[in-house]
């Protein structure tokens, strides 16, 4: 709505660049914050209707971004996190100004075997769509408290095979100019 769209650029928008941007210990890469969103639709929604308001949201994207860089923050990465991204989530979001698909969690599969196929398909989907993805490998989830599933926990043998995985050949699948040939979330 305009009303919370007006509080975020006169509330939180300082808020977070004085209070987290500005902090010598805040993530950045090339001077750049990394704002994960976690619910990029929301976010969108604070702009616009998406599919019916894009350029509206690009401005209000835009205007975050120049209200950053004004502060002398530099242009924020904006990163979509969330889960059960498919390569349809990289072309709903490519009409936007968003930098990255990054996920937070794996919720359709359990055991480690499926995240590489899932990281490789989702890496083929960035290039597509010539937006960034970042990677996220774990080593357990545990649903429960979602959804009643009991999800899955890996042994420690697992999980660095999965981890020597995406440090040794993960980086190869990667666009070299990418956030992701820099940045994974674990």
């Amino acid at each position: 709505s305009d009303e919370f769209c007006d509080e975020f650029f006169e509330a939180y928008v300082p808020y977070w660049i004085e209070y987290y941007f500005k902090d010598e210990r805040y993530l950045k890469i090339d001077g750049r914050p990394i704002v994960g969103i976690y619910s990029m639709d929301k976010f969108l929604g604070m702009f616009g209707t998406m599919g019916e308001d894009d350029e509206a949201i690009n401005a209000g994207i835009a205007r975050f971004r120049q209200a950053c860089i004004d502060a002398g923050v530099g242009n924020p990465y904006i990163i979509s996190h969330g889960f059960g991204y498919t390569e349809a989530t990289f072309k709903k979001y490519s009409v936007y100004d968003i930098d990255c698909i990054g996920l937070a969690s794996w919720p359709k599969h359990e055991g480690l075997t499926w995240q590489k196929s899932d990281i490789k398909a989702m890496s083929k989907a960035s290039d597509k769509y010539n937006m960034d993805f970042v990677a996220s490998v774990q080593p357990r989830q545990d649903l429960a408290a979602w959804d009643q599933r009991t999800g899955f926990h890996s042994s420690g043998k697992e999980f660095l095979n999965l981890l020597t995985w995406a440090k040794n050949e993960l980086p190869s699948l990667m666009t070299p100019h990418r956030l992701s040939k820099r940045l994974m979330n674990l």
